[in-house]
C-alpha cells in the first residue's frame, strides 16, 4: 500500500499534539477513525501508515532537506517582519533563549545538566520579539553552559 506524504504528516503530527510522540503508538492508532478523517480518509477505508512505515518516512529526512527547511524558516521570518514594519526594519533584535526540556529514561544525546540537576535536552532558540516568529531551534549538548554556546555561534548577522 502507498501512503501519501501529506497523510504521514497529518498522522505523526496529529498523534504528537495528542500524547502519541512515538512511532510505535501509531501501530494502534492507524485504524482509528478520528485519525483517518484527520489524514483526509473515510473512517471505514483502509489503515493508515503503520509504524515500520512512519519511521522510514522520518528517517528519510536528509541534512539538505533540514537545510533547505531553516532556508524557508529564516526567509518566512523576513518576510513576516516586512509585513509588520512595511520593509526590512534597519536593526533587528533576536531573543536567543536556551529552554530546558526534561528527559526520562535512557533517551539519546540526553545528558545531565548540573544547574537543572536533570537529565535533559536544552535546545536554543532564537526568535523575534515583534513577530514572534522562531527563526531557529537548535538542540545542542545539554551540558554545554549557555555561554559557550553564544560565544562559539557569535559572528556575522544571518539576515
Amino acid at each position: 500500500m502507498t501512503h501519501a506524504i501529506d497523510e504521514m504528516v497529518s498522522q505523526r503530527l496529529f498523534g504528537i499534539i495528542a500524547g502519541y510522540e512515538d512511532c510505535n503508538d501509531h501501530d494502534d492508532l492507524r485504524n482509528d477513525p478520528v485519525f483517518k478523517l484527520i489524514a483526509g480518509r473515510r473512517p471505514t477505508g483502509d489503515g493508515l501508515a503503520s509504524q515500520p512505515t512512519l519511521s522510514r518516512f522520518e528517517n528519510s529526512v536528509t541534512p539538505a532537506m533540514l537545510q533547505r527547511l531553516i532556508d524557508f524558516n529564516i526567509a518566512t521570518g523576513v518576510e513576516r517582519l516586512k509585513v509588520h514594519h512595511g520593509d526590512v526594519p534597519d536593526e533587528i533584535i533576536l531573543d536567543i533563549d536556551p529552554t530546558d526540556d526534561a528527559t526520562h529514561g535512557r533517551q539519546q544525546l540526553s545528558l545531565f545538566h548540573g544547574f537543572y540537576k536533570q537529565h535533559q535536552y536544552l535546545p536554543q532558540i532564537i526568535s523575534e520579539p515583534t513577530t514572534k516568529h522562531v527563526f531557529l531551534a537548535w538542540l545542542r549538548p545539554a551540558r554545554l553552559a549557555y555561554k559557550f554556546w553564544l560565544i562559539r555561534r557569535s559572528g556575522p548577522t544571518m539576515i
